[in-house]
């Protein structure tokens, strides 16, 4: 069986106390800390107090849809319009507020979703409507092409 600890400061003493983290609720990850500590090693860590969760959930949250954008302005300024790139993106987006929608509803406050929903849909808007701009451009060039060749 293995032991698991609970570190709280009391007063001006440190005590470890051993706690099942079975019974509590909280938010359960993996730390990404790589750096060795002399007789401890950390291979999960449960977050219980809700504002922490809160805001471990916020930045994880924050650094996937910025990552979504970042790809996504990349398939619409730097490819050549692929057609079916774009909605690959969207739809992989819209799964993943859907999962965040799912998992982390109970720990993220109802404001947060949808506010999240928002930007998600003002995403889905913008690229739409780049993807619509993009199109009309490659018409517009075909079309010259066309009354060239027609000279």
């Amino acid at each position: 069986m293995e032991k698991t600890y609970r570190l709280k400061k009391e007063k001006k003493k440190k005590k470890i106390k051993p706690c099942n983290f079975k019974k509590m609720d909280g938010y359960l990850f993996t730390p990404k800390n790589k750096i060795k500590y002399p007789g401890i090693t950390v291979t999960k860590f449960k977050a219980v107090n809700p504002e922490i969760i809160e805001n471990l959930l916020k930045k994880k949250v924050k650094k996937k849809l910025e990552l979504y954008l970042q790809y996504l302005f990349y398939l619409l300024n730097e490819t050549d319009g692929e057609p079916g790139a774009t909605d690959m993106v969207l739809d992989d987006l819209a799964r993943y507020q859907q999962m965040v929608k799912n998992c982390y509803q109970k720990y993220l406050g109802e404001q947060y979703i949808l506010e999240l929903e928002k930007q998600v849909e003002y995403i889905k808007f913008c690229a739409k409507q780049r993807e619509q701009e993009l199109y009309q451009i490659k018409w517009m060039e075909q079309m010259e092409q066309d009354l060239k060749r027609a000279r």
